[in-house]
Protein backbone atom coordinates (compact mmCIF):
# COMPACT_ATOMS: atom_id res chain seq x y z
CA UNK A 1 0.00 0.00 0.00
CA UNK A 2 2.33 2.48 0.63
CA UNK A 3 4.20 1.79 -2.29
CA UNK A 4 0.90 2.38 -4.26
CA UNK A 5 1.19 5.78 -2.61
CA UNK A 6 4.70 6.32 -3.23
CA UNK A 7 4.47 5.64 -6.67
CA UNK A 8 1.26 8.33 -6.94
CA UNK A 9 3.70 10.47 -5.56
CA UNK A 10 6.20 10.08 -7.96
CA UNK A 11 4.17 10.12 -11.10
CA UNK A 12 2.43 13.70 -9.94
CA UNK A 13 5.94 14.98 -9.49
CA UNK A 14 7.18 13.48 -12.75
CA UNK A 15 3.98 15.41 -14.37
CA UNK A 16 5.21 18.71 -12.29
CA UNK A 17 8.54 18.61 -13.95
CA UNK A 18 6.69 18.05 -17.66
CA UNK A 19 5.36 21.09 -16.55
CA UNK A 20 7.78 23.00 -15.73
CA UNK A 21 10.18 21.69 -18.13
CA UNK A 22 7.89 22.52 -21.21
CA UNK A 23 7.53 25.61 -23.15
CA UNK A 24 4.21 26.58 -22.41
CA UNK A 25 1.76 27.67 -24.25
CA UNK A 26 -1.16 28.53 -21.69
CA UNK A 27 0.54 29.71 -18.66
CA UNK A 28 -2.88 30.38 -16.70
CA UNK A 29 -3.84 27.26 -17.25
CA UNK A 30 -1.09 25.38 -17.35
CA UNK A 31 -0.43 27.01 -13.56
CA UNK A 32 -3.39 25.93 -12.46
CA UNK A 33 -2.89 22.73 -13.23
CA UNK A 34 0.35 22.86 -11.82
CA UNK A 35 -0.89 24.46 -8.03
CA UNK A 36 -3.56 21.55 -8.57
CA UNK A 37 -0.71 18.51 -8.82
CA UNK A 38 1.03 20.44 -6.10
CA UNK A 39 -1.69 20.02 -3.54
CA UNK A 40 -1.80 16.52 -4.70
CA UNK A 41 1.61 15.90 -2.73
Amino acid sequence: MIKAEVQKKLDIFNEVWFFLTEDLESSTENFERYKYLIDQL
